[in-house]
């Protein structure tokens, strides 16, 4: 799919999006999982990327968390959009792939790991498809 979407349309849809999702459940938690595969502690840490919109660069920076109890948590950082702690779904590795719901943004990341270090994959949101590569901060 081309991505004929204007930067201003694109972030005003990611905004509304966010802000109408996470204020309505702002307390809300994340998924706890509790998945055996080695690979879901991978993801543990942050990680950044680049959403490019046209010509704009949108940093999206994940943060993953377990827990004593094994439970995994996710939340989503937009700095730019000053967007933080938005929580995030389920994560789950299926079939070599990565998926990290975002329920109150009507989004999804699906990406396999090409090292430790480096996801490639997509961000999808409101039928549009964008390539994004997380690197791992930490």
């Amino acid at each position: 799919m081309k991505n004929n979407i204007s930067l201003k349309s694109f972030l005003f849809i990611v905004c509304i999006t966010l802000m109408s999702g996470y204020l309505k459940n702002a307390n809300a938690q994340s998924n706890n999982t509790t998945p055996n595969d080695t690979y879901m502690d991978k993801l543990v840490g942050t990680w950044t990327g680049n959403l490019i919109l046209e010509s704009t660069e949108l940093p999206l920076v994940f943060i993953v968390t377990k827990d004593s109890s094994n439970n995994f948590k996710a939340f989503l950082d937009s700095p730019l959009q000053n967007a933080f702690d938005v929580p995030l779904g389920e994560l789950s590795f299926t079939d070599s792939e990565i998926k990290i719901d975002a329920p109150y943004l009507a989004a999804y990341y699906i990406g396999r790991f090409r090292d430790d270090l480096t996801i490639k994959g997509t961000w999808n949101q409101a039928a549009y498809s964008f390539p994004l590569i997380l690197i791992k901060k930490s």
